[in-house]
């Protein structure tokens, strides 16, 4: 299934201009400012030491995910971006060719 959302240029530079919009939305600001008060409460929990394994393992999964959090419209951003001399691709699907070159690899 080809991708739709973003599948012509006016719909990519019509996502870019929301994701842009939305850094600087009053929603998103409040958003970040939880999201950075909850990364400091985790990352003070786990400097604080004394906590089993398995549960030191969640926060740490916890910390990643409000990193992710905070980071998602950039990332977003970002994938807009053509690296130099390369071709905008946000289908996620490997094209033909692509499978073909794959299955022809060594396995190992």
């Amino acid at each position: 299934m080809k991708d739709k959302l973003f599948n012509t240029e006016r719909k990519r530079l019509a996502a870019k201009a929301a994701f842009t919009t939305l850094l600087t939305h009053p929603g998103w600001l409040l958003f970040e400012q939880v999201t950075k008060a909850n990364i400091e409460v985790v990352k003070r929990i786990i400097l604080k030491g004394g906590i089993p394994e398995d549960e030191l393992n969640g926060y740490r999964k916890k910390l990643e995910a409000y990193e992710e959090d905070l980071n998602c419209p950039r990332v977003i951003l970002k994938n807009f971006d053509p690296v130099e001399g390369e071709k905008i691709d946000l289908d996620p699907y490997p094209t033909k060719k692509e499978l073909r070159e794959k299955r022809s690899q060594p396995k190992g």
